[in-house]
């Protein structure tokens, strides 16, 4: 952790850690083998992409994985919030006026947000890994950010 803690745009954390024993012809243990995982997570491709490639030598990169960032995601959704609810209007309004009801009122929404990202597979990974030393090529993708809304409305007839 201290060889990827300096970095003040890339940000460092642990993952899981695991150590298991090694037995030998014998059955006794031999050696042991562990296995730890360092996050980097960073908006800056180039300083993170330098950051792997400092430790590549002794830390194998396993697993890539990009993502929209929570600020630009909570962005992207509240734009795409204001477009969900239009068209829930316009189509209660449109079905209200198909069935030949006065008016609607909105009895309860529903409210989604998924994403999903693009994560190499790790095969992958392992056999066009770069050589120690040399800049992991990093580039950023797309990732697709959906918002859904279901609801339900009460109908009102012109009669009171």
């Amino acid at each position: 952790m201290h060889d990827v803690k300096g970095d003040p745009k890339v940000k460092a954390s642990s993952g899981n850690f695991r150590v298991w024993p090694v037995n030998n012809e014998h059955g006794k243990i031999s050696n042991w083998h562990g296995r730890g995982e360092i996050f980097l997570e960073s908006t800056d491709l180039a300083a993170a992409s330098a950051l792997a490639a400092k430790v590549s030598d002794r830390m194998p990169i396993a697993n890539l994985a990009f993502s929209v960032s929570p600020k630009a995601r909570a962005k992207q959704q509240q734009l795409m919030l204001a477009q969900a609810a239009h068209a829930f209007r316009e189509r209660a309004k449109a079905l209200t006026e198909a069935l030949g009801f006065a008016s609607y009122t909105i009895r309860n929404i529903e409210l989604d947000g998924v994403a999903t990202h693009y994560q190499p597979a790790p095969r992958m990974m392992a056999m066009s890994a770069p050589k120690a030393g040399a800049a992991t090529p990093l580039e950023g993708g797309t990732e697709t950010v959906t918002v859904s809304m279901r609801g339900s409305i009460f109908l009102h007839s012109a009669q009171k």
